[in-house]
């Protein structure tokens, strides 16, 4: 067994095995025996095959031609691209946000159906106050008919003070119309 010792690209020196200390192989037969007869061995290459030296340097155990195995999530995580359980992951919290958005969704729909009840009752409310107002006038109108003049001056400054709140009624209730305007066209 002959070994060849030549430069590497660092400056060291290793040792290479020549091609005649390779190993023999042998074929198999197709009944699983195996026989000297049937030895192939190694075509010599001669001493300038690029081939042969440069797997001996890979061979050789202070090469700098080294091959490691990377596995592939390894090359994935250095690309930048997601792996299985980052997909997962994302689709894990894009399930939890579209959930959250949906409650949210419910609970405005909730409160905007109380609010509409609450509106329509203020509304009848005011319905019901204007009603009382003309019933107020039309007794005070009553009254002041069968009352002497003295009487009839303070009945009509009550029927105004009346007209006057009356007035300020009616503006809170076409504030109140423009605000469930407001309410509806957003919807």
């Amino acid at each position: 067994m002959s070994n060849t010792t030549e430069g590497t690209a660092d400056g060291s020196s290793a040792a290479k095995p020549s091609v005649a200390a390779r190993p023999k192989t042998t074929a198999v037969a197709s009944s699983g025996d195996s026989s000297p007869a049937d030895d192939v061995t190694a075509a010599a290459p001669g001493p300038g095959d690029e081939s042969v030296d440069a797997a001996a340097e890979a061979d050789a155990p202070g090469s700098p031609v080294r091959q490691h195995d990377v596995p592939a999530s390894t090359i994935v995580r250095l690309m930048g691209m997601p792996t299985a359980g980052d997909i997962q992951m994302l689709e894990q919290n894009i399930g939890a946000l579209s959930r959250k958005v949906t409650n949210l969704s419910l609970k405005i729909d909730r409160m905007t159906e109380q609010m509409l009840e609450l509106f329509h009752d203020i509304d009848r409310t005011n319905v019901q106050f204007g009603d009382l107002r003309e019933f107020l006038k039309n007794i005070l109108g009553a009254v002041m008919a069968n009352t002497d003049g003295g009487g009839a001056a303070q009945a009509q400054r009550a029927a105004d003070a009346m007209r006057e709140q009356g007035a300020a009624g009616d503006e809170s209730s076409d504030r109140a119309k423009k605000s469930t305007a407001k309410i509806l066209s957003s919807e």
